[in-house]
């Protein structure tokens, strides 16, 4: 039995929070001895949660100079034998081994999109720390492992990949009178390619404008780029949007209610994931668990994840991305292949794998201890 303490703070957050939750929710169907401690924003609810497992609130702010010291206290008061951190930033002296997951290294590899240069001293020093602190390191897919290995003073014994996969509830088929509510209440009423995502610079929907207007002129003026995240989208995206010619084909739909998630996803016809980096990207295979063809980039951890499950571009060629997009249109084979082949490939990663490998990384954690802490 090992007592074992979760940092969920960062449970609301998209990604992060997707891993966060499902881990969970399948270490506690694995059931054994194990005692888990979870430490939540106050103002956290955690209805979505095992019911069995105990919380405590943690007040200090995320990334905030405050924030290793109050967790490290709060591991050491609580007396646990192990502290999963599943962002980048470690505890100070938590009293035990501490297992770390390092999602990417986008703050390294495109510092060009950090506020200042002190959020980049921070994130590089807390990178480099976790790689030297952590007994073990939890890396979402083998790019990741690769970029840490590369980038940061990891030993490569203690790097365990554990792939993401599709949330569950994104599985559920909505029923028609969803599908019309989330057509009616979205302007869903149009072919549509669909992007679905934070709205970051390195997310690249500048180049996804400008290769989305070269297939609107083929395809057709009733088609749709819809765009669903919650950030406001910046200048350069909105030039290319004029510049483009597709002003008032391309909609913003802001932040989209979990709920609604799925319908959205079957509502659209091709998926468009034209991202510069990802450490692993949920929301292409997302898309292929719903059945929609989709087109992302050739780069970073994209080829592991899709395969040829999906039609791969160079993100930085809008004429190649255009293409991509027009041959899903016109090819009626391809488009059956790429969704039926999307659906195998979506269901080819499991969250019970992953919580599977977290459980034995835990483990053997908890045998290296001393200069680790």
């Amino acid at each position: 039995m090992a007592f074992i303490g979760i940092d969920i703070r960062k449970l609301g957050d998209f990604g992060i929070g997707t891993y966060i939750r499902n881990l969970l929710l399948e270490l506690d169907k694995l059931g054994g001895d194990h005692k888990y401690l979870l430490f939540k924003k106050p103002d956290e609810k955690t209805d979505s949660l095992p019911p069995g497992m105990e919380t405590r609130d943690e007040a200090s702010r995320l990334y905030s100079l405050s924030e290793p010291f109050k967790l490290g206290l709060s591991a050491r008061r609580e007396g646990l034998e192990l502290l999963h951190c599943p962002h980048y930033v470690t505890a100070f002296a938590p009293g035990c081994p501490m297992a770390v997951t390092i999602h990417d290294l986008i703050h390294l590899l495109f510092p060009q999109y950090l506020p200042n240069r002190s959020a980049l001293r921070y994130a590089r020093y807390f990178l480099r720390r976790a790689a030297r602190k952590a007994a073990v390191i939890f890396a979402v897919s083998e790019r990741t492992k690769a970029d840490i290995l590369k980038h940061l003073p990891a030993k490569e014994e203690r790097i365990v990949v554990t792939h993401n996969a599709v949330d569950p509830r994104m599985l559920r088929e909505p029923g028609e009178a969803e599908l019309a509510e989330a057509r009616f209440r979205y302007g869903l009423d149009h072919p549509c390619v669909l992007y679905v995502g934070n709205l970051k610079p390195h997310k690249n929907l500048g180049i996804a404008v400008e290769a989305f207007a070269r297939f609107r002129k083929k395809a057709g003026d009733e088609w749709r780029f819809v765009v669903a995240g919650s950030e406001a989208v910046d200048n350069e995206v909105h030039k290319r949007i004029e510049m483009s010619g597709a002003k008032g084909a391309v909609r913003f739909l802001g932040f989209i209610p979990g709920r609604h998630l799925p319908s959205i996803f079957r509502l659209a016809d091709i998926f468009l994931f034209p991202s510069l980096y990802e450490g692993f990207g949920l929301p292409p295979l997302e898309a292929m668990a719903a059945g929609v063809p989709v087109v992302s980039s050739n780069t970073s951890s994209m080829p592991e994840v899709l395969g040829d499950a999906a039609l791969l571009v160079d993100p930085q060629d809008p004429v190649a991305m255009g293409d991509a997009l027009l041959r899903i249109l016109d090819d009626a084979e391809l488009r059956r292949r790429l969704i039926a082949g999307g659906r195998e490939r979506a269901a080819g990663y499991s969250w019970r794998k992953s919580a599977e490998k977290t459980l034995s990384g835990y483990l053997r954690a908890l045998g290296r201890a001393g200069s680790d802490l």
